[in-house]
């Protein structure tokens, strides 16, 4: 029987030195391929935020040539 233990945070299966490397290959290869997904998720978020706030910075810059700054939503 192995022994399972994950990350506190996203519970990321990890090896255990109690293990057989037969048994931690699957657990690493399951760990890597979230960790894959989770950073390709928050670089796409972080590109998202990055041009919702392009597009705020070039409205603020419009309102305030207008000489209007009251009317800064999307």
């Amino acid at each position: 029987m192995s022994t399972f233990e994950s990350t506190s945070n996203r519970n990321y299966p990890l090896p255990h030195k109690d293990n057989l490397l037969q048994q931690d290959v699957q657990r690493l290869r399951k760990a890597l391929v979230n960790v894959d997904s989770d950073v390709h998720a928050s670089i796409e978020f972080n590109d998202e935020l990055q041009q919702q706030l392009s597009q705020l910075k070039r409205r603020v810059r419009l309102n305030q040539l207008l000489g209007d700054d009251k009317d800064l939503s999307f």
